[in-house]
């Protein structure tokens, strides 16, 4: 049997992450992966002159994040990252840009003066739980929007938003994930408090020739003390004397004082025996499925943002079914990698 300082299960762009770290701080690591290639969802492919990527098209919490903490500590080679730009909400023929912070919630016309005011007013509320040390990651989004009338195209919007940054719509998205889209956790309240009222999060990047380069960096900067092995799926997490001791796969056996499982949260009961508590809580999980389909346009398609430069998010709604049929692209979901990159989420 192999004897390893650390296995990794799972060599998606978080079990890569996790065994840089430790190969960097000195421990011999054996990353396994089922696919016959690395980088899980986080990975780009060529079609003629496109870029295409099939994952996350957005980083966030450069300068401040973990992100930028792992590049800094443990990347021979950081990837180029470019502003993302605008976000823009297409309601009918018109374009607005994202309201970000009170002042723009205030004045975003699409919305009645009502509405804007309740999500002015739940707003408040939240950074009033979040400075009083509430646990937010336990309280739904719909916790908050359940306190105002608000009409149903608002609510369409903030459950749209909610999937558009979870996979989930906002009675499964915790509000906490709202305060940390692009933000620093570790701020104090009151510079938190002012950036999500009054700053915004406008900072946001994409990785310069697609997500990938982001994995092949990482995979560049990985010490000779770093194995991967793909083609390869664990099957058991070895448990000896309550302390793991390794790791079963369909193709041997590795010893290892260190594991960690980075495939999805909802099948680690499958290789390993937990508590009930903890059994119910994985098998609960729901698994966000979208679909992404990418054009390549021929024609110039938004006028409204044609003197701006960067990658740009469109999120549209219609007033009815009906009125769907009055968008340009009829999909739940697009980008679209020419000069721009652009994508649209219809509710």
């Amino acid at each position: 049997m192999e004897e390893y300082d650390a296995i990794v299960i799972g060599c998606g762009i978080s079990g890569l992450l996790a065994g840089l770290a430790l190969s960097k701080e000195g421990k011999r690591v054996l990353m396994l992966e089922k696919d016959n290639q690395v980088g899980g969802v986080c990975r780009s492919y060529n079609v003629d002159a496109f870029t295409v990527d099939t994952g996350p098209h957005i980083i966030t919490g450069l300068g401040e994040g973990p992100i930028q903490l792992l590049m800094d500590n443990y990347f021979d080679m950081v990837p180029k990252f470019i502003k993302n730009g605008e976000y823009f909400v297409r309601f009918g023929d018109a374009v607005y840009t994202f309201p970000w912070t009170i002042p723009e919630w205030l004045s975003f016309s699409p919305f009645q003066i009502t509405d804007r005011l309740n999500i002015v007013r739940a707003l408040l509320e939240l950074m009033a739980d979040y400075a009083s040390g509430k646990n937010l990651d336990e309280k739904a989004v719909v916790e908050y929007t359940g306190h105002y009338p608000f009409s149903k195209r608002v609510l369409r919007f903030i459950d749209s938003i909610c999937i558009f940054l979870t996979g989930v719509g906002m009675k499964d998205t915790p509000v906490s994930r709202i305060l940390s889209s692009g933000r620093n956790k570790n701020k104090t309240n009151a510079k938190k408090i002012k950036e999500v009222l009054l700053e915004g999060g406008k900072v946001h990047h994409y990785p310069k020739g697609g997500i990938q380069s982001i994995v092949n960096a990482l995979l560049q900067s990985l010490p000779k003390n770093a194995e991967i092995r793909t083609d390869e799926t664990a099957t058991q997490v070895v448990i000896e004397n309550g302390s793991v001791s390794g790791v079963v796969t369909d193709k041997g056996e590795y010893a290892a004082d260190i594991v960690v499982y980075a495939g999805p949260n909802k099948t680690l009961p499958e290789l390993v025996k937990l508590p009930e508590s903890y059994n119910q809580r994985f098998t609960n999980l729901k698994q966000a499925r979208t679909l992404t389909l990418w054009l390549g346009l021929d024609k110039k398609n938004f006028l409204e943002i044609e003197s701006k430069k960067g990658s740009f998010t469109f999120l549209g709604f219609a007033l009815n079914r009906q009125s769907m049929k009055a968008y340009p692209f009829p999909f739940p979901s697009f980008r679209c990698p020419l000069k721009y990159h652009h994508s649209m989420i219809l509710s």
